[in-house]
């Protein structure tokens, strides 16, 4: 399953390799309208000739297609000229098979350009055995793939011989058999059955993928849209390095005020339900074409960090302008703003909601005010930015609400302009996904109600 675009590496060790090419078949790995390539060489010179071969085979198959897809397209001159002047046209389907046994592997293996020749025709198959290989020849193949392609690898194995194997790869996976919990030990992940693997990768991955993601681009942001907040405050200061927040609420801001939140989201968070990831094997392809952390989604929510720290602040200065507030007040009232700021700004950005999300992102938001007012409540003594009672004095001000009110609105409303528009003309596949899913709850939800409803209506006959 989930075998589209992906070229899959199977180590078998059995004594013959008509063993492992029955197995192949017996795993889907190979099925019968396949091409499938059988190298054995029992000399480098073999090797390379057979090699190269296979691989001005494939040139041709590539080159036929190609000749093909130019002539039956004959109402698109701008595509013949593409294809004459070099342009790349779409490859034909993978349907080949290369196996490979341990002598020939190792012939390869010490031979940079072999190395190379191997992997361009591994690219062009759907799938790759390699069978009586050692687990050293398992690693060093792994690391071909991984370093040479420059990829992501995925091992799985079930017993000690595949340790090396999973060590190598960048994600190893171990299976919990008879062979022992040698591969489980030094795996990334493990799991009892095999055919677990394919809901580890197909939900597991993209969920954990989406939640880094999305992690990472708030982490950024919200460090980026505090300092900046005090960095507008140096304008006006004469860069004296003095902030008009407290020591303490510099520090428990990333501490306590938002560090939960995220972390949340971070660990409970889904786009789209399990049954969908698996039902269409296309959504892990946002994964693995890394389009949810891309560098101008990057670089666009740093400029959103800009543009919002710098409402937080004008938004205040504009307010308190010529007026008699202190910089201990004037530090208040932007530290709330940016707390909910960043707080609504997640509230956006989380795909799936629970009573924890709701429990801890609103909680942190109500944890800022009753801790400041504990806080502000104590005679501190300090010698730079005296809290005492600063909270209270600022509250009796109706300026004080009317910024903590209209502030968040301000800086939140361009982004949520801006995924209203997305999700309405520009939608992606998951976006798509996630409105039909919606829709079907809706539609259950409506069912279920109606049926409650009629049998609540409906009363028994009686005799």
């Amino acid at each position: 399953k989930g075998r589209r675009n992906v070229t899959f590496l199977y180590c078998i060790i059995l004594p013959r390799q008509e063993t492992a090419i029955s197995v192949g078949h017996s795993s889907k790995l190979l099925s019968v309208d396949m091409d499938i390539m059988v190298l054995n060489a029992t000399s480098q010179e073999s090797c390379m000739e057979m090699l190269m071969s296979r691989r001005e085979e494939i040139n041709q198959q590539l080159a036929s297609h190609s000749r093909s897809s130019v002539q039956s397209s004959p109402r698109h001159p701008l595509l013949s000229l593409h294809s004459v002047l070099g342009g790349s046209v779409s490859a034909p389907p993978l349907n080949r098979a290369l196996v490979l046994d341990g002598l020939t592997i190792e012939h390869i293996l010490s031979h940079k350009a072999m190395r190379a020749t191997l992997l361009e025709i591994a690219k062009h198959c759907r799938s790759v055995l390699c069978c009586r290989v050692t687990p050293l020849q398992k690693a060093e193949v792994v690391r071909l793939v991984k370093e040479d392609l420059g990829v992501m690898t995925l091992a799985v194995g079930d017993g000690a011989n595949d340790v090396s194997m999973i060590q190598t790869a960048n994600v190893g996976v171990g299976v919990a058999g008879r062979e022992g919990n040698q591969a489980v030990i030094a795996s990334d992940f493990s799991m009892a059955r095999f055919r677990f693997l394919e809901r580890l990768l197909l939900v597991h991955g993209h969920w954990c993928y989406s939640r880094l993601a999305n992690m990472m681009l708030y982490i950024f942001y919200k460090n980026v849209a505090f300092a900046a907040v005090l960095f507008w405050y140096q304008l006006f200061n004469g860069f004296s390095a003095s902030t008009p927040i407290d020591g303490v609420n510099l520090i428990i801001f990333n501490l306590i005020y938002t560090s939960l939140p995220i972390l949340v989201v971070a660990i409970a968070d889904q786009d789209l339900h399990a049954e969908t990831l698996l039902r269409d094997k296309c959504y892990y392809r946002q994964g693995q074409q890394s389009r949810v952390y891309t560098r101008w989604r990057f670089w666009l929510t740093m400029l959103d960090a800009l543009y919002e720290s710098a409402v937080v602040f004008f938004i205040a200065y504009g307010v308190y302008f010529n007026t008699d507030v202190g910089v201990a007040e004037f530090g208040v009232v932007i530290n709330f703003s940016i707390v909910i700021t960043t707080s609504l700004h997640l509230a956006l950005e989380t795909l799936h909601w629970t009573w924890v999300h709701h429990l801890i992102l609103w909680g942190s938001i109500v944890l800022t005010f009753t801790f400041n007012m504990i806080y502000m409540a104590i005679d501190t003594k300090q010698s730079i930015i005296d809290t005492y009672w600063v909270l209270y004095m600022a509250a009796t001000n109706t300026a004080y609400w009317f910024v903590l009110l209209i502030t968040p609105i301000i800086a939140l409303l361009p982004r949520l302009v801006a995924k209203v528009i997305e999700q309405e003309w520009f939608p992606s596949c998951v976006q798509q996904a996630r409105a039909l899913e919606g829709r079907s709850s809706r539609y259950q939800g409506r069912l279920l109600g109606r049926a409650f409803s009629q049998g609540l209506c409906a009363q028994p006959h009686t005799a």
